[in-house]
């Protein structure tokens, strides 16, 4: 495992492809030619997400989260509850392969596709769900139904609490997040690192604005 993180450090894998029930991945060794690792996770039918996908809609803050690009840190206790598992459960859940010679698995090719996979699940917790079957765009829709008071569309004076309090958003800058990773980004701080601090000085002003306005 320590090799792999310093080849995951010294730019030794070349390539990383995350599809559905599958990671395959170039890693340059001692040799001149590059091993092909493969890691494969069982990936779950469309079907099988329906179940937890309505569970989400009685949720809003897993929604907002979610939506925000990131995982909450209990999801994983609402998938095992829909019946399925977002991460490995076991070292059998993984089945892994790498054509180096190396008769121990995982080597330490293996090992550098591991540490770069969790770097890139850090910034894109998508993938996981990619990696169990199902992407980005074919995610199910998720809403929360907003049944609205009956004389909503009445004509008169709106209520004074029409909008209820305001308050700053459980996700700091959400847009950002769930556009995922910036493939045009090189520099060592991450870009979420870099600009959620202006996301969050914003937010403060816009709130301090729309309160004035509404006392005044």
């Amino acid at each position: 495992m320590g090799r792999g993180k310093a080849y995951a450090r010294s730019g030794q894998v070349l390539s990383i492809d995350v599809k559905k029930g599958q990671v395959t991945a170039d890693v340059q060794g001692s040799r001149r030619s590059h091993y092909k690792v493969n890691i494969r996770l069982t990936a779950y039918k469309h079907s099988v997400w329906k179940k937890p996908a309505q569970s989400l809609r009685e949720q809003p803050f897993y929604v907002a989260r979610l939506l925000a690009g990131e995982i909450p840190q209990d999801f994983e206790d609402v998938l095992k509850a829909a019946g399925i598992s977002l991460l490995p459960e076991r070292g059998a859940d993984l089945k892994t392969g790498c054509t180096c010679p190396d008769w121990s698995n995982p080597c330490k090719h293996i090992a550098a596709v591991y540490y770069l996979l969790a770097e890139e699940f850090d910034r894109d917790p998508f993938l996981l769900f990619e990696l169990r079957g199902i992407t980005r765009e074919e995610a199910p829709q998720i809403s929360v139904p907003v049944t609205p008071d009956s004389d909503f569309w009445e004509e008169g004076s709106l209520p004074e609490n029409l909008y209820g309090e305001v308050r700053r958003a459980p996700v700091t800058a959400a847009l950002l997040k769930r556009l995922g990773k910036v493939p045009f980004w090189r520099a060592e701080e991450a870009l979420m690192g870099v600009m959620e601090p202006f996301y969050k000085k914003a937010s403060q002003y816009g709130l301090r604005c729309f309160r004035v306005e509404e006392e005044s």
